[in-house]
């Protein structure tokens, strides 16, 4: 058991296609409102259909894209702590896509933690580009030590020494 889900139910995508249908489309499609439907371009062209577009958020063998399962994965990577921390940044989708859950660093639960932390407060969040070389940055440090061996301090210490290198 993970969390009190059955692991294989979690590894069945039309588990979390059925949840996104069934029971949190209008989640899904209030998540994703501004990607499904931009606004009008002063060009005047039409905007696509969002019909394709929306599929692939509740495409369960899309893991990283499908809502439901992006949801479980950033509250699962916090490791059972201060699970605010999931919805605490705002327009922190490619925060938690690129910089947490198709990354080493989001096995690590200290980790993902202090980074989210920092990212959820308005003085200390990161635009994208500082966001990507903290990124390389942390990626290079992770490659010369044993992360899982950092306690929350330790690790703490270790995302603000170089997060603090992109706020300069």
């Amino acid at each position: 058991m993970t969390g009190g889900a059955d692991v294989a139910m979690l590894d069945d995508p039309d588990f979390w296609c059925h949840l996104a249908i069934a029971h949190l489309w209008n989640f899904a499609v209030w998540r994703e409102h501004g990607t499904l439907f931009p606004r009008p371009e002063a060009s005047g062209e039409p905007v696509s259909s969002p019909g394709r577009k929306f599929a692939v958020y509740i495409d369960g063998r899309r893991f990283h894209e499908c809502v439901p399962s992006r949801m479980w994965l950033r509250v699962n990577v916090l490791g059972g702590q201060e699970l605010d921390l999931a919805f605490r940044a705002e327009g922190s989708t490619d925060f938690w896509r690129s910089h947490i859950l198709r990354v080493k660093a989001g096995e690590h639960p200290g980790i993902v933690r202090a980074m989210a932390r920092r990212q959820a407060e308005e003085s200390t969040r990161l635009a994208t580009t500082p966001l990507r070389e903290f990124a390389k940055q942390l990626n290079r440090t992770l490659q010369n030590l044993l992360p899982a061996m950092l306690d929350d301090e330790a690790a703490d210490a270790l995302v603000e020494e170089l997060w603090e290198r992109q706020l300069r």
